[in-house]
C-alpha cells in the first residue's frame, strides 16, 4: 500500500539500501520490502490498465475481508 500512496516504488527501493549501508537492518529484511514494493508495484499497475471497474468489487471485498 505504500507504492500507491507514495506513487514510486523508487523510493521505497531508495529507502531499504540507505537502512542497510547504515548498518541498521540486515539485506535479508531489507530484501523483503523491495520485492514487496516491485510486485505491489507490478499489481497495481496491471489493475489500473485494465477495466478498473470490473475489478473493484473484487479489490473491495478483498480489503474488506
Amino acid at each position: 500500500m505504500a507504492t500507491v500512496v507514495l506513487d514510486s516504488s523508487s523510493v521505497l527501493i531508495i529507502l531499504p539500501i540507505t537502512i542497510i549501508d547504515a548498518g541498521l537492518r540486515p539485506f535479508a529484511k531489507a530484501l523483503r520490502v523491495i520485492l514487496g514494493a516491485n510486485i505491489g508495484a507490478t499489481f497495481f499497475s496491471q489493475v489500473f490498465a485494465r477495466n478498473v471497474g470490473s475489478y473493484a468489487p473484487v479489490l473491495i471485498a478483498a480489503r474488506l475481508a
